[in-house]
């Protein structure tokens, strides 16, 4: 924990400068201050100055990413389809196991219904022992496709390789440091989203705390998305957007997630006073914190969330939560079915894979409208973007 005390030289001058006059002898003029006095006095009321401005600038600049990502960005740039797109495709889906990991695969069978194809999820759960026979279970089926999210691919390897060697396209969702060989082993999105959505998120940390903030980063390291590529880029963007800034992780283990995360939370909080912004990578583990830092004495906290569950998007209104930057789930879920269609026909995926599929920082005055049940876009033209690329 770090504390900042302004610096008392003012008074300390006053001294100097009274100490200057009697040394000069008795005059019946009124002294003047010594040339050292008012020389140190405007030194240390420019170093002020100077502090000053460099804080100001700090928050200014943070203010200004923060309204950069306020409008919704990405899709940009997908060159249209110009082959006859085949139909009767299928695609085995093998989800993580939090709530979050659920809409992906009904977003992708949404899109992938456009274009005749069929898609089945298959839950991987959270041990390893589960993880892999899910996989076998699509290297029984042989379908056209498989999608792995956010599962470790390093205990995977015998399964992966069983797909590949029957030409079996295997994507990675959201899924980071595995070796790629393009076009039938490929992770969507690439490397562009995250450096966004962490810059948004360094950004509204830095408005909400200032330009010394201590950040409480909530990490969720079991998926390898987050301790490989989030976390490590998160510290990065606050540490150039706010070199004053401090950020302090706490990692949850993956079982926590909608159980006890929220009184682990406020535990660390607790010990760590300094603490004034709560950034949780999984947003789930937003849901009840108020209430648990209240219970616990805690009211000066602002909350801000990646990856938000449909459950969250009532707290912005509520002012519960500060931001949220959210899954670009849909936007995603069309890359996924668009790099597809690009390999079969004859293409590359690598404009999916280099294209970024949305990135926004939802406020009180920015969150979308949504139904019950589903979660808002981030770009709300994507299944027209979509439809426009493949010729429906």
């Amino acid at each position: 924990m770090r504390w900042s005390r302004p610096t008392t030289a003012f008074s300390l001058l006053a001294v100097i400068a009274a100490l200057a006059v009697a040394g000069c002898g008795s005059s019946s003029k009124e002294s003047k201050p010594s040339t050292s006095a008012k020389t140190s006095t405007t030194s240390t009321a420019a170093a002020t100055s100077s502090s000053s401005a460099a804080s100001s600038s700090v928050v200014a600049k943070a203010q200004e990413e923060f309204k950069k990502y306020e409008k919704p960005i990405g899709l940009e740039n997908l060159p249209k389809i110009d082959k006859p797109i085949p139909t009767g495709k299928s695609i085995d889906f093998v989800i993580c196991a939090p709530a979050a990991c659920v809409p992906p695969a009904r977003y992708t069978t949404e899109l992938a219904s456009i274009l005749g194809w069929k898609t089945k999820t298959i839950d991987a759960g959270e041990s390893p022992g589960a993880q892999q026979a899910a996989m076998q279970q699509t290297v029984t089926e042989k379908p056209s496709a498989v999608v792995i999210e956010g599962l470790a691919t390093e205990i995977l390897e015998r399964q992966i390789d069983a797909l590949k060697a029957e030409k079996v396209p295997v994507l990675l969702w959201q899924v980071a440091g595995a070796k790629e060989e393009i076009p039938r082993y490929y992770t969507i999105p690439g490397p562009t989203l995250y450096k966004e959505e962490t810059k948004a998120l360094a950004a509204a940390s830095v408005v909400a705390g200032g330009e010394e903030a201590e950040i409480g980063l909530m990490a969720v390291p079991a998926f390898p998305i987050y301790a490989k590529t989030i976390s490590p880029e998160f510290k990065e963007a606050v540490t150039s957007l706010c070199p004053k800034c401090k950020v302090d992780e706490y990692q949850l283990p993956v079982s926590s997630l909608g159980k006890n995360a929220t009184s682990l939370i406020t535990n660390y909080v607790r010990g760590h006073p300094g603490i004034k912004v709560v950034v949780n990578e999984q947003d789930v583990t937003s849901l009840g914190l108020e209430a648990a830092l209240k219970g616990a004495g805690i009211t000066d906290v602002k909350d801000i969330g990646l990856y938000a569950t449909e459950a969250n998007l009532p707290d912005l209104a509520a002012e519960t939560e500060y931001a949220i930057v959210p899954d670009p789930y849909h936007e995603m879920a069309g890359l996924i079915v668009d790099s597809l269609a690009r390999v079969y026909t004859g293409g590359s995926p690598k404009p999916d894979i280099e294209t970024s599929p949305g990135v926004q920082l939802w406020t009180k005055t920015t969150v979308p409208a949504f139904s019950k049940g589903v979660e808002p876009p981030v770009i709300s033209s994507y299944k027209t973007t979509f439809e426009k690329i493949w010729g429906k």
